[in-house]
């Protein structure tokens, strides 16, 4: 198993690093710390070429251009444990409270 840590640009000026991780088998994922971002899955097919699994992007400038997020295919996108929204922006594990931005009136919104 490898893995390697590159930056992936600046988003807010903030740096987005991308993760590679690949297998002994040869399959390489590429997930960047924005969002949780899986910008590329691919295996080897066994004749020195690679099979893209998924759609994504090279650069982090290929999700911020205006037709991509005109129609929001979100490529590439994780969901957590909820998806939706989360009733007054809190949830409770093993008796602790976790409160979340109320960006949907007194609900939380996962967005991306």
């Amino acid at each position: 198993m490898k893995s390697e840590k590159i930056s992936f640009g600046y988003y807010q000026n903030q740096e987005i690093f991308q993760y590679i991780l690949e297998n002994d088998n040869g399959m390489v994922v590429k997930i960047m710390n924005y969002g949780a971002t899986i910008t590329s899955i691919s295996i080897p097919p066994g004749d020195n070429s690679r099979i893209d699994l998924v759609c994504g992007f090279d650069t982090l400038e290929g999700y911020s251009f205006e037709e991509y997020k005109a129609n929001a295919p979100y490529f590439g996108c994780t969901a957590g444990r909820y998806a939706g929204r989360i009733k007054d922006g809190k949830f409770e594990v093993d008796g602790r409270e976790y409160k979340l931005v109320q960006n949907d009136g007194t609900n939380h919104l996962q967005a991306f």
